[in-house]
């Protein structure tokens, strides 16, 4: 819109500025930059909308440029036939541009609707994202709060239990029921514990078995040294007896 504005503003310095053959070549040279600017704008804008509507109207819009633009051209051979004349160049070129600005206008206003229609769909998708993103984390984080007590629920009882087992064997008693139906690492410290309660459990009893084989020993020793002292006494009566005889 602002190019096209340029184009119209060039025109009119051509008609009041280019009597000399320089200042005509310029002003028109600005002009047709000016309408080329508005044409690759049009294009830029067909590039990256997507309503079949509004790329008809784009197309309907550069066709009047491109009408514009030859209406122009015949109003600078007019103005150059009438010597330079301003008024013949302006009345030559009156309403060429009528059409291209009222198509432009209603251009604008459709795209202006366009765009408020995507910035809307945009916050609402935004919106919804931001919905789900929080019950994602919602479900993420009782998920994670479950499985924590879960774990806590696995772990926590047995290892109690180990502790519980381990002071009582610590304390000598070697008869505390241990279960261990787990495989992982609770499971297997809680079997290494059966294990080393019967180990120990039969190491003791041996202990006991030594204990008493050795106290019947000491009993049979003492008998015999008993039954030695009393034939020993013996021997010494019958030695004082003989030599009393």
């Amino acid at each position: 819109n602002t190019d096209f504005a340029i184009a119209v503003q060039e025109w009119k310095n051509v008609l009041l500025r280019g009597k000399e053959p320089a200042d005509l070549e310029k002003y028109w040279a600005a002009h047709q930059n000016a309408i080329k600017k508005v044409r690759d704008g049009l294009a830029g804008v067909d590039a990256v909308v997507t309503d079949d509507a509004l790329k008809d109207r784009i197309k309907k819009l550069d066709a009047e440029i491109g009408n514009a633009a030859s209406g122009y051209q015949a109003a600078l051979e007019a103005f150059k036939a009438a010597g330079m004349d301003p008024a013949a160049g302006d009345t030559a070129a009156k309403g060429k541009d009528r059409e291209t600005g009222k198509q432009m206008a209603e251009l604008k206003k459709l795209l202006s609707e366009a765009e408020s229609s995507t910035t809307a769909a945009a916050v609402a998708r935004a919106s919804a994202t931001t919905t789900l993103a929080i019950v994602v984390m919602l479900l993420a984080a009782a998920g994670g709060m479950a499985g924590a007590f879960w774990l806590t629920r696995q772990i926590v009882p047995p290892l109690t239990e180990a502790v519980a087992v381990a002071n009582q064997v610590a304390h000598g008693n070697l008869s505390a029921k241990i279960s261990s139906t787990g495989t992982d690492e609770v499971g297997q410290l809680m079997r290494s514990l059966q294990e080393m309660q019967t180990n120990l459990g039969k190491l003791v009893s041996n202990v006991r078995q030594g204990s008493e084989s050795v106290a019947t020993a000491s009993a049979e020793i003492a008998q015999g040294n008993n039954d030695l002292s009393a034939r020993t006494e013996q021997q010494a009566s019958a030695l004082e007896e003989t030599a009393a005889s």
